[in-house]
Parts: C-alpha cells; sequence; structure tokens
C-alpha cells in the first residue's frame, strides 16, 4: 500500500473517530409529593389500589413537598396521579404529570404490607421526562399507612442516570482500530 493511501485510510478513520454522538442530557435528582390517597378497602393493610388522590384534607390535589437537583424548579407545584392505579401493575403513560415533568410508569409491585397496623410500602420504576432532557429510568416509593380514610400518603423518585455508549459509536472505535491495525499490517509487510 502505498503511503499516501495509507495515510487516506487513517485520515478517513481519525474522521469517524472525531464524529461523535450528541451527549445524552438525563434528569438527575429526588423528588417527594405529599397528599392524600383513597384505596380500595379500609385498611392500607388490604389494600390494592388507590382509587382517587387529592391534597391535604382531601382537597384539591397532591403537590411536590420537596425537589432537588433538576427538579428543583417543580417545589410546591400540584401533581396529577393516574386513577385509579392498582399497586401491581404494568405501564401506565403518564403516571405522575408535575409542572414540565412527565413520568410513564414502567411496573410497581408491593414491597410490604401489614395487617396491624395496616401499613403498605409500593416500589416501582418508569422513565421521567420532560423538554430539553432525555428520557432517564428512575426508581420510586409510595406508602401509606392507616387510617386509610383520608390517608397522608408519601411518594418519592429519584434518578441518576449516566450515559452508557451505544452500538453505532463502538462500532466506529472497532472499525478505525481495525483499519489502523490493516495498514499498519500491510505496510510492514512491504
Amino acid at each position: 500500500m502505498k503511503l499516501s493511501k495509507f495515510i487516506a485510510v487513517i485520515a478517513s478513520g481519525l474522521l469517524a473517530f472525531t464524529v461523535q454522538k450528541a451527549e445524552a442530557v438525563y434528569i438527575n435528582g429526588a423528588v417527594t409529593f405529599f397528599g392524600t390517597a383513597d384505596l380500595d378497602t379500609t385498611s392500607a393493610g388490604t389494600a390494592t389500589t388507590v382509587e382517587n388522590w387529592f391534597g391535604l384534607g382531601g382537597v384539591g390535589s397532591p403537590f411536590v413537598a420537596t425537589a432537588d437537583g433538576n427538579f428543583a424548579l417543580a417545589a410546591g407545584t400540584l401533581v396529577n396521579f393516574a386513577e385509579p392505579w392498582t399497586f401491581n401493575s404494568g405501564p401506565v403513560d403518564d403516571f405522575w404529570v408535575a409542572g414540565a415533568y412527565t413520568f410513564d410508569l414502567t411496573s410497581s409491585s408491593i414491597l410490604t404490607q401489614t395487617l396491624n397496623p395496616g401499613t403498605v410500602t409500593v416500589i416501582g420504576t418508569g422513565f421521567v421526562s420532560a423538554a430539553g432532557f432525555d428520557s432517564t429510568f428512575m426508581t420510586w416509593r409510595f406508602s401509606t399507612q392507616d387510617p386509610s380514610a383520608g390517608a397522608v400518603f408519601s411518594f418519592s423518585a429519584s434518578g441518576n442516570a449516566t450515559g452508557v455508549p451505544d452500538g453505532g459509536s463502538i462500532l466506529a472505535l472497532l472499525g478505525v482500530t481495525l483499519v489502523g491495525i490493516e495498514g499498519l499490517r500491510r505496510k510492514l509487510a512491504v
């Protein structure tokens, strides 16, 4: 292989190496919600569903109690939850919306439930999105306790995603490496 062709091959490989995918911008931080929930039974210890969500005292809507990181601007905003919601569930689009943030539930299940005193804790996963951010995986917990009539609940979610190289970037790096190795092999063979 002539030196000029070798340089052209290496140059094209370096060009492919320097073209990078835009860096993902994930939502980082934590958010907690506060309000009341009407359950499908008279005890959190036997409940399987939230029938309705309300603000404190059974009036209005739940609200963002605390927020940090990218969620900081949502502090104090009202939250709309999907209802009814079954604790052991599959996907629910727009499970909650708080200000500019929308959470799509992937799945949820009961973590603990006790009869006396009546309590339930539900864990789940899903993706939160907002303008200017990439969809971000999050984990969360919902908990409530007796008395269930107007029971205060807490719901917290947190996410701290990091990007993982996509397959295209990995293939580009592999291609550049193989081109370089082949070029060196041919140069040394001459």
